[in-house]
């Protein structure tokens, strides 16, 4: 207190002797010195001129505290801990200077500044890293020479220094005069807004307003009673600014004031760096006339349960939530009741409700709450909600984009309660219900993909053993109380992954069965043809191995492989096997079986296109058997034109032994004259 009032003294005396000797302009613009031929110097004001180092126990100079904000070291003060003290002391103005490095001063000071000596002026300099600032104690009558303490970190320099009869020009990286404290321009007191009360709970509340000044805030403070008994219970609270922002808050206890709710006087002690103060005041009424309550509704639908919540506030603090709940049926034969909890501290009571302890009734069930403040008053409210007894309602059910890799279902769905789940159990008519999937009321496999009313499943054959045929797929659509609607599928025909079956090259040596192979089906490993005659049975079948590319298969059954039969009628299946061992087969129960009379068809044979040199069998390939084949022709045996054409390798219009030897070399990747495999005419 002492302090406080020796500082208001000496700013006193300073701003009276100032006025004389020192007018200064409310812009801050430089003016002229008196030219009375007198001395200039803090001494004539009434100030000591200081002449040795001021120590960190001085007042003004302890360093890193709420008097002065600079650091020391083992060296001593460097020169912004020296300037800010030495203005402090010398003015009693808590000094409206910047804080940082001594280069930033002059140009971030918000004080009157100019480049004329004045004593109690701070000497700016940007030399160096951080730059220099110095105290001005003395002008002489020249108005140019001024004697300056200052004070330096730098092992260089002493730390304390008095140096007399010095201008501008002496001090390096001179940029210009401060003047912090010659008749303060600053006159007004910190501006405010947003001053309230908040954060209210039942044994405490917060108070806090945003506070600016141009010359910073040195503090806040709170004064603040009970409307009760005057200021018996007067109690003062520190502002405290913890996020940068400029809002100052206190943490008020109702234990400091007796307990007591009802009217609060707040008053605010706002005060500048320049120390000019601003003292606005509230009233806040902590009565209560009950819990307040909002957003009272039912929500969180989920199988077998629901949820009650309600958003509920008190100035003096929630004491209890609890919901009594009842279904309309047979009056209140199911009244349970249930606590609110509250575990966010967003103010929501929550209570979860099981439709099993209201003997799984729906239909109208209705809910009262019952909330209690800490001073014991009641808020009860009550509402009624509507559960739908029926599952969800489907429509526009659709199948589409069937192929062998499976089939798309859309359709569409909704429920007063939402959508939890529509699940679309799949088997194949083989088998049973072997590819089932397990627990499939639940399992993700056959869980549709919902888009607003819209729900879409893809079947894809690769979860049921890729198997074609006849899929059956029932819907069940549930609601968010778990209640389901059944709707049964139109019977899918899922086609084999095989089309465009063809039979060609037909002669005495066999004839050419392709094929097309859908690779969306899965992963191909292999296609196979397994054949044989009408006669006897199956005593001649072969399962004939085709080559596969691209999309297609190609197998060259011969007539040899069964006892040489060239009439009556062959029977060929068609296997298309998976990298998992799984096959889907176009054979004579399900599908159109492969089945010609050989004897017809050889009277009247299908010319391949195109024509491949060097396959003398008509397979679409050239291997050994072309080779036989040849052989077979110079044996006598008659063979199509076109056989005869892809058979002549040298184009010699004749086939010998030597287009023989040229597809037997062609296959030992030995070099010929002819492009064997390549298309004719």
């Amino acid at each position: 207190m002492f302090k406080r009032c020796l500082s208001v003294i000496l700013f006193l005396v300073l701003i009276i002797s100032l006025i004389t000797i020192l007018p200064v302009s409310v812009n801050a613009q430089e003016e002229e010195l008196a030219e009375d031929g007198a001395d200039n110097d803090l001494a004539e004001s009434g100030f000591s001129i200081r002449t040795s180092y001021p120590g960190t126990s001085n007042y003004y100079y302890v360093p890193e505290s709420a008097s002065n904000p600079y650091p020391v070291n083992t060296h001593g003060g460097n020169c912004t801990w020296y300037a800010w003290g030495r203005v402090y002391e010398a003015s009693g103005e808590y000094p409206n200077l910047p804080r940082g490095n001594a280069n930033i001063w002059y140009n971030s000071a918000s004080c009157a500044k100019g480049s004329t000596p004045r004593p109690g002026a701070v000497i700016c300099g940007n030399y160096g890293a951080n730059g220099h600032v110095a105290f001005v104690e003395k002008v002489y009558d020249d108005g140019v020479h001024f004697d300056f303490t200052e004070s330096s970190w730098d092992t260089r320099y002493p730390n304390f220094a008095y140096n007399t009869y010095k201008t501008s020009a002496n001090f390096s990286g001179f940029q210009g005069f401060l003047y912090p404290f010659n008749g303060s321009n600053d006159k007004d007191g910190p501006s405010y807004d947003d001053f309230h009360v908040g954060e209210i709970q039942s044994n405490q509340f917060t108070v806090i307003a945003h506070v600016t000044d141009p010359s910073g805030i040195r503090e806040v403070r709170y004064a603040i009673w009970t409307e009760n008994n005057g200021q018996d219970d007067i109690k003062w609270y520190d502002g405290h600014c913890t996020d940068g922002n400029d809002y100052y808050w206190a943490r008020i206890n109702f234990s400091d004031h007796k307990g007591e709710k009802g009217k609060y006087i707040i008053h605010m002690y706002a005060y500048d760096n320049a120390g000019n103060l601003t003292n606005p005041g509230i009233t806040y009424d902590f009565t209560s006339t009950g819990p307040k309550y909002s957003d009272f509704h039912v929500g969180e639908f989920r199988e077998g349960a629901f949820t009650i919540l309600a958003k509920v506030t008190d100035i003096n603090g929630v004491s209890s939530v609890r919901y009594a709940v009842w279904t309309e049926n047979n009056g209140q034969d199911d009244l349970k009741w249930y606590d609110g909890h509250c575990t966010d501290g967003n103010d929501y009571y929550w209570a979860r409700v099981n439709f099993s302890d209201h003997k799984n009734e729906k239909g109208k069930y209705i809910i009262h709450m019952y909330a209690y403040d800490t001073a014991g008053k009641l808020a009860n409210p009550g509402i009624t909600f509507v559960f739908p007894e029926t599952g969800p309602t489907v429509s526009n059910v659709n199948v589409s984009n069937i192929s062998s890799a499976g089939y798309t279902i859309t359709c569409n769905v909704s429920a007063d309660v939402g959508v939890s789940r529509v699940q679309f159990p799949t088997w194949t008519e083989k088998d049973g219900q072997d590819d089932l999937a397990s627990e499939w009321w639940t399992n993700t496999k056959v869980k549709g993909t919902i888009n607003g009313n819209t729900v879409t499943f893809r079947v894809n054959t690769s979860e049921h053993n890729r198997e074609v045929g006849k899929y059956i797929t029932h819907l069940y659509a549930y609601d968010l109380f778990g209640t389901a609607t059944k709707v049964v599928v139109p019977t899918v025909e899922v086609p084999a992954p095989i089309s465009n079956v063809a039979v060609t090259d037909i002669d005495e040596l066999g004839f050419t069965i392709t094929c097309e192979v859908d690779s969306a089906w899965g992963p191909i490993s292999k296609v196979e043809f397994p054949t044989w005659t009408d006669a006897n049975g199956q005593d001649d079948i072969v399962w004939h191995q085709s080559n596969y590319s691209n999309g297609k298969a190609t197998c060259r059954i011969l007539t040899k492989d069964h006892n040489n039969t060239i009439s009556g009628r062959y029977l060929t299946h068609i296997y298309v096997w998976d990298n998992s061992g799984h096959a889907a087969a176009v054979n004579q129960i399900d599908y159109p079986c492969l089945s010609f009379d050989y004897g017809k068809a050889l009277t009247n044979p299908t010319e391949p296109s195109p024509t491949i040199l060097g396959d003398a069998d008509g397979d679409g390939v050239v291997t050994i058997l072309d080779a036989t084949a040849i052989q077979k022709k110079l044996a006598s045996i008659t063979v199509p034109t076109y056989i005869e054409i892809a058979a002549d390798v040298d184009d010699d219009k004749s086939v010998t032994v030597i287009d023989a030897n040229y597809i037997q070399k062609h296959l030992a990747h030995m070099e010929i004259p002819y492009e064997i495999g390549k298309t004719i005419a």
